[in-house]
């Protein structure tokens, strides 16, 4: 008798010790035991990828410690075809079903829209009342790209990132400027020139007739030595409407300031929709000098400064 209880007892031992043994290797393995530390806490999920695509990803970025620990969760849970695209920040360790929790509740997507004539400031503004973190850091990323980030209806994941986001509207730009390549080189202008010449018109004027007779009569004073006096420049460093301005930010040193400073602006100032980027390149040549809008949006033009003059009195009431 005494035999077989031994027997017993160092069965028990040996059972408990495999379940012992498995359950760690389990809990290891989904990463309920000392979870893994992250290498990169912004990991990218490309839209289409499958449940064994995103465990490589995640095990090849450090958030998870098994591919197939993961692949399995996600069946066993049905939640495999459920997984969110986007960029996904992961702060600190985290099992295996925690980051599966996060990739099922950051999928949803938002639509936003970019109207022409946007800044980075507006877009970011756009981003953050649909709900978007990216918003809060859009600006600061995508300052460079100012006017080179076209302007139309996105669909977002709601986790995308500024750096997914700016990228995005940046190759939609490079894929609608594809169209003007040709003329925008026998204009003997740098797309840069062309795209901020676009985004100045696209503050000033609304129709496609005034787009094209602005872009005349700017390109006009350019040549002529003039300055371009734009009020929609120092609108982008001061945010103050034409009827605001003042003596002092007509004098004010800034770069954007086409009172002071000849030339086109450093930048471009808002992003310019396809209207603007055509009259940019194919401006309408005209015996005028001069142009304003009035109080009722309409454009008035004049030849000399006095017609001008005369315009204001007239029209902006």
């Amino acid at each position: 008798m005494g035999y077989f209880m031994m027997i017993k007892s160092r069965t028990t031992q040996i059972v408990g010790g495999v379940l012992l043994a498995l359950f760690l290797i389990v809990g290891w393995g989904f990463g309920i035991i000392f979870p893994p530390s992250p290498k990169q806490h912004v990991v990218r999920i490309e839209r289409g990828m499958n449940a064994e695509q995103i465990g490589a990803r995640l095990k090849e970025t450090g958030v998870i410690r098994s591919r197939i620990f993961f692949v399995w969760a996600a069946y066993w849970s049905g939640k495999q075809n459920r997984l969110g695209a986007g960029s996904f920040e992961f702060t600190g360790p985290k099992s295996t079903f925690t980051v599966l929790g996060t990739l099922l509740a950051q999928h949803s997507e938002r639509a936003v829209l970019i109207t022409e004539g946007s800044t980075v400031k507006d877009i970011a503004e756009v981003l953050s009342l649909a709900g978007m973190p990216a918003g809060l850091r859009f600006e600061s990323v995508a300052a460079a790209s100012e006017g080179f980030l076209f302007p139309d209806t996105y669909r977002f994941f709601e986790s995308a990132s500024a750096e997914e986001i700016a990228d995005v509207m940046q190759k939609e730009f490079e894929e609608k400027i594809k169209s003007f390549e040709v003329d925008i080189l026998a204009s003997d202008r740098s797309q840069k020139d062309i795209v901020t010449m676009a985004s100045i018109i696209e503050r000033e004027v609304r129709t496609p007739r005034d787009k094209a007779l602005v872009s005349g009569i700017l390109w006009k004073r350019m040549r002529e030595g003039m300055h371009l006096q734009v009020d929609a420049t120092l609108f982008y460093v001061t945010g103050k409407a034409s009827h605001e301005l003042d003596g002092k930010d007509l004098e004010s040193k800034s770069p954007y300031n086409t009172y002071e400073h000849k030339g086109l602006p450093p930048t471009p100032i808002s992003s310019p929709g396809i209207e603007s980027i055509r009259a940019a390149i194919h401006p309408v040549e005209s015996a005028y000098f001069f142009y304003l809008s009035g109080s009722d949006g309409t454009t008035h033009y004049a030849r000399t400064f006095d017609e001008h003059k005369k315009n204001k009195a007239l029209y902006l009431k």
